[in-house]
């Protein structure tokens, strides 16, 4: 019996680091996925004076994209300790 209250003590103890190194990854692909869009939508405001008028359509067009997604990134990445600190 005590074997039983020993392990359930261990398995209390270790259940909310998993639960921290699976949004600390979450974080990271978040983050990563960040810097990529931002990396992009630089790239593509840079070249847009180069890029004739088709492109540039295509290249606003882009960029809108781009701006979506920066925002759902960012919202995710400051959406994930809010929900860790409630599941915690």
């Amino acid at each position: 019996m005590p074997e039983v209250i020993v392990s359930h003590a261990i398995e209390l103890a270790i259940t909310p680091v998993f639960l921290l190194v699976g949004i600390t990854g979450l974080l990271n692909v978040m983050s990563t996925r960040l810097a990529r869009v931002v990396d992009r939508a630089r790239y593509v405001q840079q070249s847009f004076s180069n890029l004739h008028e088709q492109a540039r359509a295509l290249a606003c067009t882009e960029i809108t994209h781009l701006g979506r997604m920066r925002r759902l990134a960012s919202w995710a990445t400051t959406s994930a300790p809010t929900v860790r600190s409630s599941c915690v």
